[in-house]
């Protein structure tokens, strides 16, 4: 899917390099083919399933401003922590070229030998 048109932006690593990517125009319409609900619904089941096994969800900031919105009008309880729609806006995290695909970063189960890498979400959803 293509949740939004598109633009071409350039950022900067911290290395110095500069990558150019794809990403949603800033203050993009969100395609009437982006199906919130079922998007919705496969970020919340992952977010809150037992063991709360995700680290962080990555995609476009303009997708997750558009959640935000969204989410607020279904009428779900986005100020309290404990709410599984609070820890599933907080679990997503911009990251540029994610406006047609979501990566999501799970933890290790158990006592494995692999290391779960945090990622700063900050304490809030960040809507």
């Amino acid at each position: 899917w293509n949740a939004c048109s598109t633009a071409v932006r350039t950022r900067t690593t911290r290395k110095g390099r500069q990558i150019r990517q794809n990403g949603c125009q800033s203050g993009a319409v969100i395609s009437s083919e982006f199906d919130e609900t079922r998007f919705w619904t496969f970020a919340k089941q992952m977010t809150c399933a037992q063991g709360e096994p995700v680290i962080a969800m990555f995609i476009d900031s303009e997708i997750k401003r558009h959640m935000c919105e969204w989410v607020k009008k279904q009428g779900e309880d986005i100020t309290s922590p404990s709410s599984c729609a609070f820890k599933t806006l907080r679990a997503f995290k911009h990251e540029g070229g994610h406006h047609n695909h979501v990566h999501v970063r799970l933890r290790c189960p158990g006592n494995r030998r692999c290391q779960n890498a945090e990622v700063s979400l900050g304490k809030g959803t960040g809507c």
